[in-house]
């Protein structure tokens, strides 16, 4: 690698003090294109030279909503030793992957992985390499980070690298990956394209301003896009250098990696089958190699993986809407057994409103959700949300998901959601409703006084429509802001007028427990 010396030089170590007993976690960010997976690549292949057993995994936007998705691709090479584990791990792990009809409790799964990997380090140290930690599901992420935590005594090392950097100091090293500097940049580029004119050399140089993946790929279709080069973001012009690339390839190249960017996790016997189908005629596996020798994808074992997300997007955008719609189909009739990935694409081929496929994802997700595999239904509700024409009912959805993803500690997701509802479609108790999602998520900014009003309005009217459980709920929250944001007198009479509207029972627990009063600095009121 060129222009990497110290980070490679810092992870050297950590595999040092790995292979001598003493585990670590470290945390690879920067942004897209930086050189992050380059990066992670050099590493698995130094610790393989040092005796290390390599497991990989890595997130892929398709997979995010999949419960514990990215740790099974992580665990496969170890998943012999499952048998070895004792009952309550097997069982916690086997309910983790599916083999079970109920999710098992978080921590349960956290410590039969932990276990797994302590008995496989035993025999041999483990690298774990953890790519594109944003898109990973948060169940795998949630337990890698349980086990991140507990590597200080074993032979375990763990690299992740991820787009942003998560606030998990106190349980991951940080290693922030910066673009080359000039000479690095200058270096690398001329490495991989020496002959080029000096005026485009320049060009080049000033536009990738330092980021690898620009200096490698964007020679490799300069001839096409010189013109447009000034006015394109950088990761636009990669896009546009990809998929430029797929246009020298044969079609039955092309329609296998619209496939593969349709569904990137799927094996290579589904892409061949579903490439075949939307062809007309066998692709075989004639198409992958040219897709390698192209240097679209890699392959990790027999399963062909883009280089680079941004490749997937690029293909994927590149294509036709007809052709995409066409995939998505051609997908969904051959996947009965994953039917969330089914229903996903059954909505992805879906143009406009669809009442009866909608009413399927809902049914989907209340299976899921029955089982306890609260991730799975968040997306199957997000999607029927799409299909539905009542506003009423859309915004009612996505309060539900909203909820869902609350349970799950997917705030970012919380917020993607919210930000789609349509307030005035909410009707009173959905209004409570999102107020308390909205309240688990964290203290907005602005105006404590207001929100805290707005709470206890809303779970007046909660309460007005019968709702008394989703009002209580909200009014304690009102009640807990007015301790921790300084409710001034005003809004803790409110909240405590309110409760006195109600007229509780004093000897009940929602009351003494969730709506309690207290003397204050400012008098009685809740706090």
């Amino acid at each position: 690698m060129i222009g990497r010396d110290r980070e490679l030089a810092t992870l050297r170590g950590l595999l040092a003090e790995t292979g001598a007993g003493h585990g670590s976690a470290v945390l690879v960010h920067g942004a897209a294109g930086v050189g992050k997976s380059a990066l992670l690549r050099r590493a698995g292949t130094d610790a393989a030279e040092s005796g290390f057993k390599v497991l990989r995994t890595s997130g892929v936007e398709p997979e995010q909503w999949l419960p514990f998705a990215a740790l099974q691709l992580l665990l496969q090479p170890v998943a012999h030793g499952i048998d070895d584990l004792p009952a309550h791990h097997r069982s916690a792990l086997n309910g983790a992957f599916g083999v079970r009809d109920t999710e098992p409790e978080m921590y349960r799964v956290g410590l039969a992985v932990l276990e797994l990997l302590a008995d496989a380090a035993s025999h041999q140290p483990l690298l774990l390499l953890v790519d594109d930690v944003q898109w990973i599901d948060s169940c795998s992420r949630d337990v890698l980070k349980f086990v991140a935590r507990r590597t200080r005594d074993l032979t375990i090392q763990i690299i992740a690298a991820a787009r942003i950097q998560y606030s998990e100091s106190h349980v991951l090293l940080d290693l922030p990956l910066e673009p080359l500097g000039p000479p690095a940049a200058a270096e690398l580029l001329d490495a991989g394209a020496p002959d080029l004119p000096a005026p485009l050399r320049a060009l080049i140089l000033e536009r990738a301003a330092g980021y690898p993946l620009a200096l490698v790929e964007l020679p490799k279709a300069v001839q096409g896009m010189t013109a447009q080069m000034d006015d394109l973001p950088l990761t636009q012009r990669l896009e546009d250098a990809f998929s430029a690339r797929t246009d020298a390839v044969s079609r039955e190249c092309r329609t296998l990696l619209l496939v593969l960017a349709v569904e990137p996790a799927a094996p290579l016997n589904l892409l061949l089958d579903v490439s075949s189908r939307l062809l007309g005629s066998a692709v075989s596996v004639d198409a992958v190699q040219e897709a390698v020798d192209a240097d679209l994808v890699t392959l990790v074992g027999y399963t062909p993986e883009f280089r680079h997300p941004l490749m997937r997007t690029a293909i994927y955008t590149h294509a036709t809407l007809a052709d995409r719609l066409a995939a998505h189909r051609a997908l969904a009739a051959v996947m009965d057994d994953t039917p969330e990935r089914q229903l996903a694409h059954e909505a992805a081929a879906t143009i406009g409103p669809d009442e009866e496929l909608a009413a399927r994802l809902e049914q989907f997700a209340d299976a899921s959700q029955a089982r306890g595999k609260v991730a799975a239904a968040v997306p199957a509700l997000r999607q029927a949300a799409d299909l539905v024409l009542d506003a009423r009912r859309r915004t009612g959805i996505l309060v539900r998901a909203a909820e869902l993803s609350s349970e799950i500690n997917d705030r970012a997701g919380v917020q993607a959601l919210l930000d789609r509802t349509d307030m005035s479609a909410l009707g009173r108790v959905e209004r409570a409703r999102l107020m308390v999602v909205s309240d688990n998520c964290a203290f907005e900014s602005g105006d404590p006084q207001r929100r805290i009003q707005d709470m206890v309005s809303a779970a007046a009217g909660a309460f007005d429509v019968g709702a008394a459980d989703v009002a209580e709920n909200l009014l304690w929250r009102a009640a807990a802001r007015c301790f921790f944001q300084d409710g001034d007198a005003q809004v803790r009479a409110r909240a405590a007028a309110e409760l006195d509207r109600w007229n509780p029972d004093p000897d009940a627990p929602p009351t003494s427990w969730r709506c309690g009063r207290t003397p204050s600095r400012t008098g009685t009121g809740p706090t």
